[in-house]
């Protein structure tokens, strides 16, 4: 995996593929930035697999959990994936 670190605009993108379940431009930045994007948040805490999770994108889900995906993170209400989303 890479050891480039992606910009806040690049998370930003991460986490929107999760909330539209855009498995395509998940694995595309994963191969890209690897573990470097994977818990990314944007401004108000969501992640890209709170986001999936909560739209019912399983596939996305299944991909982001592969790949490491902390499901222990919370957003800015204090949401964790899973709970409360």
């Amino acid at each position: 995996m890479s050891s480039v670190s992606p910009s806040q605009d690049e998370i930003n993108k991460f986490v929107d593929a999760g909330f539209n379940g855009e498995l395509a431009v998940i694995q595309q930045m994963l191969g890209q930035y690897g573990k470097n994007i994977i818990n990314g948040q944007q401004s108000n805490g969501n992640t890209a697999l709170m986001l999936a999770a909560v739209n019912g994108y399983t596939d996305c889900v299944l991909a982001l959990l592969r790949a490491g995906a902390n499901t222990d993170l919370k957003n800015n209400v204090s949401n964790v994936f899973g709970h409360g989303m």
